[in-house]
């Protein structure tokens, strides 16, 4: 964030006094389509996904036959109930429960989300849809997910609602003193969280720290089997002398990049031995469907057929008839 000279000029919002973005920030490539808006009226549609019936209970578009409570997180049960927009588990946080079916809960802040709005990385108009059904690969994170998504008005680009949801500037708990900014770049920049590759990432003008977009939208708090009486909270690295390793893999882990840890038994994971590359899948699944993503609790681990070895990750796919541990080998059996 840096300071505008107003008088070389500078676009600002009409809505929001505080916002303003230099003229050569604004039109840059990535950030501007190139569509000229003068004279054309602003979309002033109600975007509100939600109709408040009382205090704590709602009627929600997506499922407007029956209203909807607002409830505490420690009356959900987080190992068998997840939110149906966006598929992760509730666990601590608030949410609105169906007062009349038993399998309809969201997460308080998915029910906030608006029905319409324009994306922070492509600068479209988008629409929140239903996608529960569906395997679908996010345009932005470049994972593949289910439950609701945003697609764009011209049916191109797809973000599950987590990237759906994001808006600049964005701040993050990983680095805390400064805004990020979305940065489109053709060469690949390292991610500070994870150490891999990105060319559209959140960076820092003030110090370079750069975060993919994946690792931007990694859950704080996670369950994990290998700590059955507390939860995982995601550390944003640490400089230390001592040697970590992962309880999954059991490889070195690095401790200057992010991973998951408990405070109290002093487990750690890398983030992909916490969750594997199917987070946000729903386990289970029609019998007939062509995917599913089960838990990896067998006795004896199973054989992936994309890279021949023991599956270790939480969560596997199986798709057709093959077992896959990755969305890498899910690639290459694809591929085929």
């Amino acid at each position: 964030m840096k300071e505008i000279n107003w008088t070389c000029g500078a676009y600002s919002c009409s809505k929001c006094p505080d916002f303003a973005i230099h003229v050569r920030c604004a039109t840059r490539f990535g950030i501007w389509d190139g569509i000229e808006l003068e004279s054309i009226l602003e979309d002033t549609t109600n975007s509100k996904a939600y109709e408040v019936i009382e205090e704590g209970v709602i009627k929600h578009f997506i499922h407007k036959n029956h209203t909807l409570k607002l409830k505490e997180g420690s009356d959900a049960n987080g190992k068998s109930r997840r939110c149906t927009i966006c598929a992760y588990p509730i666990f601590s946080t608030l949410f609105y429960d169906c007062m009349v079916c038993d399998y309809f809960i969201i997460h308080q802040k998915c029910a906030d989300l608006p029905k319409k709005k324009i994306d922070s990385f492509y600068k479209m108009s988008m629409t929140l849809v239903s996608n529960s059904c569906e395997l679908n690969l996010c345009d932005a994170c470049q994972n593949y997910f289910e439950g609701f998504m945003y697609i764009s008005d011209n049916g191109i680009i797809n973000l599950d609602v987590r990237c759906g949801s994001i808006s600049e500037p964005f701040v993050h708990e990983g680095h805390p003193h400064h805004s990020l900014y979305i940065n489109y770049s053709t060469k690949d920049k390292l991610c500070n969280a994870c150490g891999d590759k990105a060319c559209m990432v959140f960076s820092c003008e003030e110090c370079k720290f750069v975060l993919d977009v994946k690792c931007s939208i990694l859950p704080k708090l996670v369950e994990h089997k290998n700590d059955k009486d507390h939860f995982l909270t995601l550390c944003y690295g640490e400089k230390t002398r001592e040697q970590y390793w992962c309880e999954v893999c059991e490889e070195d882990l690095n401790p200057e990049k992010w991973f998951y840890s408990c405070d109290h038994c002093g487990v750690t994971l890398h983030i992909k031995c916490t969750f594997g590359d199917f987070i946000w899948i729903n386990p289970g699944g029609e019998a007939e469907s062509i995917y599913m993503v089960i838990p990896n609790n067998y006795t004896s681990r199973p054989v992936c057929n994309g890279c021949d070895s023991r599956c270790q990750y939480p969560f596997i796919l199986k798709y057709k008839k093959y077992i896959l541990c990755s969305l890498q080998c899910f690639k290459s059996v694809v591929g085929r």
